[in-house]
C-alpha cells in the first residue's frame, strides 16, 4: 500500500488515490464491455433467441459494483465533509 508523501495532506492523498482507482476500474469496465459485445456479435448474435443478450448481464452486475464504489467515494469526499461541517457549525453558532 502506498503511503502519502510527507509534505501531502493524508486525507486528500487517500481521496485522490481512491478516485484514480475508480477511474481505472471504470476504464476496465468499458474495455471489457466492448470486448464482450464484440464476442457476442461475432458468435451469432443474429440467431440469439433470448430477449436480453448475455453481455448486458455482465455489464449490469459489474455496473452495480461501480455505482456502489462511486457512491462510497463521493459520499465521504473531503469536500462534502467540510461542507457539512460548515453547515452544522453555522447552525449551532
Amino acid at each position: 500500500m502506498e503511503n502519502s508523501p510527507q509534505d501531502k495532506d493524508q486525507l486528500l492523498w487517500e481521496e485522490a488515490r481512491e478516485r484514480v482507482r475508480f477511474k481505472r476500474k471504470l476504464t476496465m469496465y468499458f474495455v471489457f464491455s466492448a470486448f464482450f459485445w464484440i464476442i457476442w456479435y461475432f458468435t451469432g448474435q443474429r440467431t440469439y433467441g433470448g430477449y436480453i443478450p448475455w453481455p448486458a448481464w455482465a455489464m449490469l452486475g459489474w455496473g452495480v459494483g461501480l455505482v456502489m464504489r462511486y457512491a462510497r467515494i463521493s459520499k465521504y469526499s473531503t469536500r462534502h465533509i467540510e461542507e457539512e461541517y460548515e453547515r452544522l457549525k453555522n447552525k449551532k453558532g
